[in-house]
């Protein structure tokens, strides 16, 4: 008998296959029929059921029969297909490593891009988790006695679920508790790409063994029993069908950032899929002409493209962050601060364009050394960096300030710029009238940095023409007035002030200048 060949598929449609699988005893040869089809619209297709599985070990080793041919499977998948498949009648499923031909890197990427409708078309999403035990058994058949008696509640089921589970012994709670324990360590919970499987399912059905039953119930379960699940495995059971899915973080935030983060302990065969199947399911990233699954593109392109989409989604010039040589764990590593990170490292390498384009869209510093130096400091302290200009600077930090005063008070012919003695002179009366409106402790507070930091600060940035001393000289004058505005009268200093440049204003307030 013959290897089964596949035939090609239409990429320019949402064309996809299905598999029929053909009914028969457990001990019996597995035989199926691979055909054609698509994803319709309308809602009127072929009723279909999705698998959601793991590989298992990636040696194809177990033989099903295929269309007359036959095609090889993973062990783990040939146990699942044994387990599923109906005694008397025909079941029809749709498998990743069957219905796709996976040794086609463009049909691997169209389809990878319709995962998600997939299986949000199937009728079910069924979840294999291998093959049952003695104590995975009890766990299982307990909880399909907790749905079958509370799918009927009105509202939440879960007090009711609650007080059965308080009438169960001691001894038996344990059991049942380990039992869970067990299934919860599966593999299925690590695997990446169930992610996009369970998140998109509308229905969901748990199978371990011989055991089933409705995910909506399983994700309960562990919270009633008092078991609290790996971080990584609690999200997992966030996103499941049901009070679970609606209750939980992934109804409120769902962006690839908090994706990222909540998942980065998942394990896939193709580092690239971390990302690629967390794309699929995110907020801002599902529907990007941007950050596009490309199987092309090594794994140091893909966290490069990544980080510019999560730090500058409306730039498409990624030959900015090429600098950055991170490896995906350190990458997931650096998520919670991944802004202050990779722009310290641009300030580090002199990368001026980025750190300009990363203080656009609002990144900020974090922390500081032991001389209270922030990140960017390096900018002017690296020989190989450029020093930063005040009216450069500004402008970028602060996306609503501009380059000309709006004031009149401070100069009436704005735009037009004085000669650099009068800015200079201006930015003095301006430093003065600050200083004596600051509170006495405002004031010690501040001459307390000066006396400290003043060395440093002097070479993170220049004032040099007459237009950076008229914009710093704008910035305090409007400084001055919010300050007024505030409630209570005391004037207090406001969070961008922490950045060295605006600090600068301390520093000529000992007349400096």
């Amino acid at each position: 008998m013959a290897l089964y060949k596949y035939r090609p598929i239409d990429l320019d449609r949402p064309a996809i296959r299905l598999l029929r699988l053909l009914g028969g005893n457990l001990a019996d040869d597995i035989h199926c029929h691979i055909f054609d089809g698509w994803l319709n619209q309308s809602g009127d297709g072929i009723p279909y059921d999705a698998l959601s599985y793991t590989w298992g070990t990636t040696e194809k080793l177990a033989k099903i029969i295929v269309n007359g041919g036959i095609m090889y499977v993973t062990f783990n998948l040939y146990t699942a297909l044994q387990h599923l498949r109906f005694e008397h009648e025909d079941r029809i499923l749709w498998i990743d490593a069957i219905c796709i031909n996976q040794d086609n890197e463009q049909e691997r990427k169209h389809q990878v891009q319709q995962m998600g409708r997939i299986y949000k078309a199937a009728e079910r999403v069924v979840i294999w988790l291998g093959q049952g035990t003695e104590e995975t058994d009890l766990v299982m058949d307990f909880m399909k006695q907790l749905h079958d008696r509370n799918v009927s509640v009105e509202g939440d089921w879960r007090p009711s679920a609650q007080i059965r589970l308080d009438h169960v012994k001691e001894d038996q709670i344990a059991v049942l508790r380990d039992g869970m324990e067990v299934i919860l360590t599966r593999s299925w919970f690590r695997r990446i790409w169930i992610l996009q499987e369970i998140a998109h399912a509308r229905v969901a059905i748990i199978h371990c063994g011989k055991k089933s039953v409705s995910a909506r119930t399983f994700a309960q379960v562990p919270s009633l029993m008092g078991i609290h699940p790996h971080p990584n495995c609690q999200a997992v059971l966030d996103i499941m069908p049901g009070v679970s899915r609606e209750e939980s973080w992934w109804s409120q935030q769902r962006n690839l950032h908090t994706l990222l983060v909540k998942f980065r302990e998942s394990e896939a065969s193709d580092e690239r899929d971390i990302i690629y199947a967390l794309q699929g399911i995110s907020s801002d990233g599902c529907q990007s002409d941007v950050l596009v699954p490309d199987y092309t593109k090594s794994i140091q392109e893909v966290i490069r493209e990544t980080i510019s989409f999560l730090l500058s989604p409306t730039n498409r010039d990624r030959s900015l962050y090429q600098f950055l040589d991170w490896t995906l764990p350190e990458f997931l590593q650096r998520l919670d601060t991944l802004g202050s990170v990779v722009l310290e490292s641009a300030c580090e390498r002199g990368e001026g364009d980025t750190v300009k384009l990363l203080l656009q869209h609002g990144t900020e510093l974090e922390g500081t050394d032991q001389w209270g130096q922030t990140p960017l400091s390096l900018v002017g302290a690296k020989e190989q960096a450029p020093l930063l200009p005040v009216a450069e600077y500004i402008p970028a930090a602060y996306p609503d300030t501009t380059s000309s005063c709006h004031d009149y008070e401070l100069c009436a012919d704005c735009p037009t710029i004085l000669s650099i003695e009068d800015a200079k002179t201006n930015l003095r009366n301006e430093l003065s009238s600050h200083w004596a409106h600051l509170h006495k402790e405002s004031k010690r507070r501040a001459q307390n940095r000066i006396n400290k930091y003043v060395g440093r600060w002097k070479k993170n940035f220049y004032l040099e023409t007459a237009e950076d001393y008229h914009i710093l000289a704008h910035e305090i004058h409007n400084e001055r007035k919010s300050l007024r505005l505030q409630r209570g009268g005391r004037p207090r200093i406001e969070n961008r002030f922490s950045f060295p440049l605006i600090q600068i204003w301390f520093l000529e307030a000992g007349n400096q200048i």
